[in-house]
């Protein structure tokens, strides 16, 4: 790996040992995580008979795709994808919402296949997009509840958010949901986890 320090250029032979073990971790999920989604490239071709290039990654695919632009952040979970007809599909099952607009993604090279990513950046809703709005579309999809637990545990993650993401919705969510299982889930999104 070579990277730019100022104007010095740095060797990763210079770096410590435990730096450069770190790197190798990231770089072998990374590596596993591309070709697990390649895989599911090839599953959601083969089942749906869908291109990629149609497929909005979701799920930790869209973490991180959108939000680190890179396959070794963390290990996923699994794979999840939004296709043009409101298919949901996760490889297991499949659930059927509204179809995507082409505006709320954009297409991107992740592995060996184009996708498209979710786009603009959670970070940018708040400013153009009321919560009630977010929480109305989702209860017409069936989704109100996952919805509610992704804006708790974005908004834990980005407290930027937290105004946006917690009118009164947040106060009808037990307390132990909002005191230990929110904080919980937003560690696990975060955390570097190669088992």
């Amino acid at each position: 790996m070579r990277g730019v320090l100022g104007d010095a250029s740095l060797e990763e032979s210079v770096l410590p040992l435990s730096i450069r073990s770190l790197i190798c971790e990231i770089r072998r999920g990374g590596a596993a995580n591309l070709a697990a989604l390649d895989g599911f490239g090839a599953g959601i071709r083969a089942r749906y008979g869908a291109r990629t290039e149609d497929a909005v990654l979701a799920g930790d695919a869209a973490a991180l795709a959108a939000l680190y632009g890179d396959a070794g952040a963390f290990k996923p979970a699994g794979w999840e994808v939004l296709l043009k007809d409101g298919t949901c599909a996760n490889g297991t099952k499949t659930r059927k919402l509204a179809p995507p607009a082409d505006a709320w993604s954009e297409e991107f090279q992740f592995g060996a296949a184009r996708w498209r990513r979710p786009g603009p950046a959670l970070l940018l809703w708040k400013d153009s997009t009321p919560v009630a709005g977010v929480l109305k579309l989702a209860y017409g999809l069936g989704c109100r509840d996952e919805v509610e637990h992704g804006l708790a545990i974005a908004s834990h993650i980005f407290p930027e958010l937290k105004e946006w993401a917690h009118p009164e919705w947040w106060w009808s969510m037990p307390q132990w949901e909002r005191k230990w299982a929110v904080p919980l889930a937003a560690r696990r999104v975060v955390l570097v986890n190669y088992e």
